[in-house]
């Protein structure tokens, strides 16, 4: 987002708000609105980005030089919504309703679709783990085995959350559908 530095809090805090789980905000905005909390909107603002916030940037007066000029130094902000709920309905994600197939019964290859699919998959994917997990926890309990199985996702050695899972993986795919 870009939005207007005047009242980029309450831009950001919109955003935030309507985002899904799961999503990732980058915003641009005057570093003061950062820094200085003098309005509620900028201390709600300043929380969230201590909560759910990753790396906050002050790029300088980079706009100095722009066509349209301004001369403050700005700031990147990086928000990162959890996704809390524990189950996702992912029904509609894999082929919009206006997407029908063609005559050979094939529908047209969309790269970012399939990016996106995979995405929702992984995700679902581990998801799946933790349900296994719970589910032997049932079995295991009733009998007095205990109810302390857990099953831990790991990448590269690291034990990863559920949430830090589905934040890297969106940044790979972002990263990957800009590269292309």
């Amino acid at each position: 987002m870009n939005p207007p530095f005047s009242n980029a809090a309450k831009h950001i805090l919109h955003a935030w708000e309507i985002a899904p789980e799961g999503c990732e905000i980058i915003s641009l905005c005057n570093w003061e609105t950062i820094k200085n909390s003098y309005s509620s909107e900028r201390r709600q603002l300043e929380e969230i980005i201590d909560n759910y916030g990753d790396d906050s940037v002050n790029l300088g007066k980079c706009f100095n030089t722009a066509e349209r000029k301004t001369n403050v130094e700005v700031g990147l902000v990086r928000l990162f919504k959890p996704a809390v709920s524990s189950s996702f309905d992912y029904d509609g994600f894999y082929l919009n309703e206006d997407e029908e197939p063609q005559e050979n019964g094939i529908i047209a290859h969309n790269e970012v679709r399939a990016i996106v699919n995979s995405y929702l998959a992984a995700v679902k994917c581990f998801e799946r783990h933790q349900a296994i997990a719970d589910e032997m926890n049932r079995y295991t309990s009733l009998v007095g085995y205990g109810s302390g199985f857990k099953f831990n996702v790991s990448y590269n050695k690291d034990v990863v959350s559920k949430e830090d899972f589905a934040k890297g993986m969106q940044r790979q795919c972002w990263e990957y559908v800009l590269q292309r």
